[in-house]
């Protein structure tokens, strides 16, 4: 009995002390911010925890995860955004293409990427969106 008790306030010892560092909140769970976009004044973070939302004038944090919303990933490698305000967000399960309410989730079964290993997306006003998977530049 000592032993569990002994492990469970270990456990929760490194737990939370990895979440909350010098009276921050560590949102991404392992540190590891991929990317980041601006959008008015709010910054988007593609992380390995999700994609986290950071509002400057209020500083409110929502994070979107597999637990609390229907994004494909949590590890996500790129963000960007086009010209509507839409995030496009990429993994090694496809793109999220978040609207600041809902995701809407594309993959090689629904879409035309050649592989759901998506590496770079960048989006050009003119010409759409660009994306480079593992297999080559999708359109």
């Amino acid at each position: 009995m000592k032993k569990n008790t002994l492990f469970l306030i270990l456990f929760l010892f490194f737990t939370f002390s990895n979440i909350i560092k010098a009276g921050q909140i560590n949102f991404t769970y392992t540190n590891l911010i991929e990317d980041i976009v601006k959008v008015n004044d709010t910054w988007w973070l593609a992380t390995y925890g999700g994609l986290v939302k950071f509002e400057l004038s209020s500083q409110n944090i929502k994070v979107y995860n597999r637990g609390n919303s229907n994004i494909l990933s949590n590890h996500l490698y790129f963000i960007d955004k086009d010209e509507n305000g839409n995030l496009w967000m990429v993994s090694r399960r496809g793109i999220s293409k978040f609207d600041g309410n809902t995701f809407e989730n594309f993959t090689t079964e629904n879409s035309g990427l050649l592989s759901d290993t998506v590496k770079l997306i960048d989006y050009e006003e003119n010409n759409g969106l660009w994306v480079v998977t593992a297999y080559g530049l999708s359109l």
